[in-house]
């Protein structure tokens, strides 16, 4: 089931900010961008550009939210 629903979230894309609150933190994401653990797409070359991150890389590597 749950690579299924990673086989369908590969199409689909997250912003940064909401990238880095489901991983851990905005320096995790970014390690894990510059590792190639997470593909990410800055489409245009604007400073203030939006990041797209893929969503099934996200959720791959999401941080233990159980208690």
């Amino acid at each position: 089931m749950l690579e299924n629903i990673l086989q369908v979230m590969a199409g689909e894309s997250f912003c940064k900010d909401k990238a880095a609150k489901i991983v851990g933190g905005v320096k995790k994401l970014e390690n894990l961008i510059a590792s190639g653990a997470i593909a990410a797409d800055k489409p245009t070359k604007t400073q203030n550009g939006k990041w797209y991150c893929n969503a099934a890389d996200v959720l791959r590597h999401c941080r233990n939210m159980r208690k």
